[in-house]
């Protein structure tokens, strides 16, 4: 989310992934080494469930 609450429109592409999450850059970053895959919503709910 942007400031204010707004949705913020994110490309399923791992730069933009992790332009997203800039606090959790690390995290993100071993998901991505840990999970090699296509990127399509099970994917993320997977780095979303991952992250908390």
């Amino acid at each position: 989310m942007k400031a204010g609450g707004q949705l913020q429109k994110v490309e399923l592409k791992n730069k933009a992934i992790k332009a997203a999450f800039p606090t959790d850059a690390d995290k993100v970053k071993k998901f991505f080494s840990d999970n090699v895959g296509d990127v399509d919503e099970n994917y993320l709910k997977a780095l979303g469930d991952y992250l908390n």
